[in-house]
């Protein structure tokens, strides 16, 4: 039974996007080809990959919310079957803007609105997927993912090209997809993938190749043309409706103390909720951003 012993953890990067998908090279302690290593970011418990003696390779896994996490470093050497080595130090996991002029993935033009349909270029920089461990011809795959506000999660990827050369430049066309709720206007998340690397350097394997991302926020939109019927419907209920009557209504808080001090009626928004609303309502300086509970 060998005694636990803990070591330095020195990380190539302590900050990165709640997407994940990047590298995070780790040294300090002395590994072993034939280590088995943990990376933990947080909860999440993650493999390690062994580059040399002197280095590992952990993958930043995706995080719900932005924040400060532990991120331990754990290595059970296969001659002593048990945990010997143990780090950690910090990492901060952060939400993306999408006005970023460092964002990973970049487009030809400067909106950030697409349609269903619409031919779009993107580029990105190749190597900050291979990084310096890598080398030769490597390929990727181009996905994209959208943001479910009714259950405020991602859904699964949608493939948009398969297998591209890994040059830093690719033209992809936005896919159609489901109306919720009658609003045709949804967050969206451009993903570039490792696929395949022919090399003779390193070798890494297939799961932590196709772990290692870059990705890009952006709007979608769905032109729905809609029934000429029911725009007059709605035309005569707009001018034969009494409306709300606003003596009844409950008055509104003015500040965030009187917000947080009604928190039946008001719920803080997560922060993809809040990234979300606050560029489709233009208040780029908002800090937060509350929801109606009742409501939505």
């Amino acid at each position: 039974m060998h005694k636990i012993e803990s070591f330095p953890v020195y990380a190539s990067r302590t900050i990165g996007k709640v997407f994940g998908g990047e590298q995070v090279f780790i040294t300090g302690p002395d590994f072993k080809s034939d280590d088995t290593i943990n990376c933990i970011f947080g909860d999440i418990v993650t493999e390690g990959y062994y580059i040399s003696g002197e280095k590992c390779l952990c993958i930043s896994p995706e995080q719900y919310n932005d924040g400060l996490v532990d991120l331990i470093i754990n290595i059970t050497r296969i001659a002593w079957r048990t945990t010997v080595l143990t780090g950690d130090t910090k990492y901060r996991y952060i939400v993306p803007s999408m006005s970023d002029t460092m964002e990973d993935i970049q487009t030809a033009s400067s909106q950030t609105v697409f349609k269903t349909g619409e031919k779009v270029n993107i580029t990105w920089t190749p190597n900050h997927l291979t990084e310096d461990i890598l080398s030769g011809e490597s390929r990727v795959d181009i996905t994209m993912r959208l943001y479910n506000p009714n259950t405020d999660t991602w859904e699964t990827d949608i493939p948009l090209r398969t297998s591209v050369p890994n040059t830093g430049i690719a033209e992809i066309t936005i896919p159609d997809y489901e109306v919720l709720d009658q609003t045709s206007l949804r967050l969206a998340l451009i993903k570039v993938s490792l696929s395949t690397v022919n090399t003779n350097r390193q070798k890494l394997p297939s799961s932590a190749l196709e772990k290692i991302s870059r990705f890009k926020l952006t709007f979608i939109i769905k032109i729905v043309v809609t029934d000429i019927f029911k725009r007059v419907a709605c035309g005569i209920w707009q001018k034969t409706d009494g409306g709300v009557n606003n003596n009844r209504l409950p008055p509104c808080p003015c500040n965030l103390a009187q917000m947080n001090s009604d928190l039946d009626r008001y719920t803080k928004e997560r922060p993809y909720q809040f990234y979300e609303s606050k560029n489709f309502f233009r208040k780029t300086k908002a800090a937060s951003c509350y929801r109606q509970s009742n409501v939505g």
